[in-house]
């Protein structure tokens, strides 16, 4: 479980650093990473948005990294158990999506967004759950 906590929390603060990184002001890489309609942006996230999106992502991964035996987190062993478990949870509703713009039930497809949430951003959700999910229900301790 340690590997799999490990590479799960690798992944998730490659795209902490990517939100960090947008917060900041960063342009590269964000082109078609929300969801349009009519060619627009449904929603304009800024530097404290991306910046909470990238706290909650380190948050994950040191729970991840907790509950799977790599790290040695403070507090009471259930909060990583519990905590994971709820990231593995928010993850897969992420993955289901919202059932218009982004998910496995988007209606809107045909704009760039919806290309690449098919192609990349919901396939990564959902195994970033899966993962979540196993080393939440397998970790021992």
């Amino acid at each position: 479980m340690r590997l799999l906590a490990l590479f799960l929390a690798s992944l998730l603060t490659l795209i902490a650093a990517l939100h960090f990184y947008w917060a900041a002001g960063g342009r590269s890489a964000s082109a078609a990473v929300v969801p349009e309609m009519n060619g627009r942006p449904t929603i304009q996230p800024g530097p404290l948005a991306c910046s909470a999106v990238g706290v909650l992502l380190i948050l994950a991964a040191l729970l991840l990294l907790g509950r799977g035996g790599a790290l040695r987190l403070p507090g009471p062993r259930w909060l990583s158990t519990a905590g994971s478990w709820a990231v593995g949870g928010i993850l897969a509703l992420r993955a289901i999506g919202d059932f218009r713009f982004f998910g496995l039930f988007r209606r809107v497809k045909g704009t760039s967004f919806a290309r690449k949430d098919a192609r990349y951003y919901t396939p990564l959700c959902v195994l970033l759950a899966l993962g979540a999910l196993c080393v939440a229900w397998l970790a021992e301790g």
